[in-house]
């Protein structure tokens, strides 16, 4: 590798550091001459799961200086693997959130310039609507996790430029959609949401947007992946009633909108969410340049 040419060293690098950021540190050990050349491409693609490496890359990503801080794909987890499903474990967690989002700020403002795709793992409420700050190179964001509606901080100065590419696992509300992400998100292309079953009030708030029989959704939107509710089973009377109120809404949107595609039920555990291991899988898979769109 020393003979190599160090435009073709750093096409491999490239084609590479595509994980959580194992390779990177790997290339950095080899010798001294892909030390050098692979500082670029170390922080390319990095995954950080708990709170204590994201404080840790947090420290580390200020102190790296800024023509070294390429990161184009980049996974958080507030939770860590053996944590993120269990409630008793994830009591302490909930009293780190403010500095675990504090944290998670300050590494979006050091990245900002360059990362291109973003998937978090929160099972707490995020305080913000889609991210924190803006960024404007993002193209593709995977957010796991639900909002907290009644105390999110609305900021029209935040905006998402770029971002073409948005999937939200948690179950999206219309009126959600059309007033605080859209807005935010001018050349959206592909937009993937979970629809509640277990929620009235936002199975009204689809049964109104297909009852309009007028697209709501803008012209930008190429295709809308939503994700049915599960079917619950007969003895489950309230959930029942919101699913048959539900799917009828949802049919008929995809009969007047051929962008609207409806996809098979997630998986979700007793937060609502994806498990971990899967929201890794799809970061992978997106990270390695595999579309879920």
């Amino acid at each position: 590798m020393d003979r190599c040419p160090p435009e073709i060293c750093s096409e491999i690098y490239a084609f590479a550091c595509v994980d959580g950021g194992r390779t990177g540190r790997s290339l950095s050990l080899v010798s001294k001459f892909m030390h050098e050349t692979s500082k670029p491409y170390k922080l390319q693609s990095i995954s950080v799961i708990g709170h204590t490496q994201i404080y840790a890359f947090a420290d580390l990503v200020e102190r790296t200086p800024e023509h070294l801080r390429r990161v184009k794909s980049f996974f958080i987890s507030a939770h860590s693997r053996n944590t993120a499903m269990d409630p008793r474990a994830l009591a302490p967690e909930y009293g780190r959130r403010t500095e675990v989002y504090t944290a998670f700020k300050r590494i979006l403002q050091a990245i900002a310039p360059s990362v291109k795709i973003i998937h978090a793992f929160f099972v707490f409420f995020r305080p913000f609507d889609l991210l924190p700050i803006s960024l404007p190179s993002l193209s593709e964001l995977v957010l796991h996790g639900s909002i907290e509606t009644t105390n999110a901080i609305v900021d029209k100065n935040v905006q998402f430029p770029s971002l073409k590419h948005l999937c939200l696992t948690s179950a999206a509300s219309p009126n959600y959609l059309l007033e605080k992400v859209l807005p935010t998100t001018p050349s959206l292309a592909h937009l993937r949401v979970s629809t509640a079953d277990r929620s009235e009030a936002l199975a009204d708030e689809w049964r109104a947007i297909s009852a309009a029989q007028v697209s709501a959704f803008p012209g930008h939107l190429k295709k809308m992946l939503i994700h049915k509710p599960a079917q619950p089973k007969p003895e489950f009377q309230d959930l029942r009633f919101v699913y048959d109120r539900l799917m009828p809404a949802l049919n008929l949107l995809v009969n007047f909108d051929s962008r609207v595609s409806l996809l098979s039920p997630l998986q979700l555990d007793m937060f609502c969410m994806v498990e971990l291991q899967e929201a890794e899988a799809m970061y992978s898979a997106s990270a390695a340049g595999i579309p879920w769109w």
